[in-house]
């Protein structure tokens, strides 16, 4: 009996001191996890900086460390739509020139077009002409099954013409290409 009641203390013992291990090994696992996640919150923040200030070697130095090109926010936008609603047209060709996605997706499931985004939201029309000469995707479907040109086309700016035309001629020219 006496053995038995040492084996079970023994046994009770390797199991809180294994909890406890377990427990430690966890603890030093999340805090590996929030210092690497405390040192990408400062970096994207240092990225964005870069951005805004249009300074294009960090922009393109960021982008590359962090693989940014397909870095979304928690709001759904990519570096390339924040530096066209910031009005940073430098910095919206130096992330052009870094291949940072005009279309995206969000977790597999939401299809976003920086350029459908430019149009709803009203950005100014030479941020919309360097979407396109940069190759936007005229015709790509959104998750809302919508395309660039539908939205310019139910569009109430007062340029809805004007972008109208410019998407269409790019339809136009991207269509003799491939014929």
């Amino acid at each position: 009996m006496f053995l038995l009641q040492r084996l079970i203390f023994i046994w009770w013992s390797l199991m809180v001191v294994a909890s406890s291990i377990a427990a430690c090994c966890y603890l030093i696992f999340l805090i590996g996890r929030l210092l690497h996640d405390i040192i990408r919150f400062q970096q994207i923040k240092k990225l964005l900086k870069a951005v805004f200030d249009e300074r294009e070697k960090d922009i393109y130095y960021w982008v590359e460390k962090l693989h940014a090109q397909n870095f979304v926010f928690s709001q759904g936008e990519n570096i390339l739509y924040y530096a066209i609603k910031n009005h940073r047209k430098r910095a919206v060709q130096y992330l052009l020139s870094a291949h940072v996605p005009i279309e995206y997706e969000i977790n597999h499931r939401f299809r976003v077009s920086v350029l459908s985004m430019a149009i709803v939201e009203k950005e100014p029309l030479e941020y919309i002409q360097l979407l396109v000469r940069a190759g936007a995707d005229i015709l790509y479907l959104d998750s809302f099954e919508k395309t660039p040109l539908q939205y310019a086309d139910e569009s109430e700016r007062s340029d809805r013409t004007l972008i109208v035309t410019l998407l269409q001629e790019a339809l136009q020219k991207r269509n003799t290409k491939y014929e």
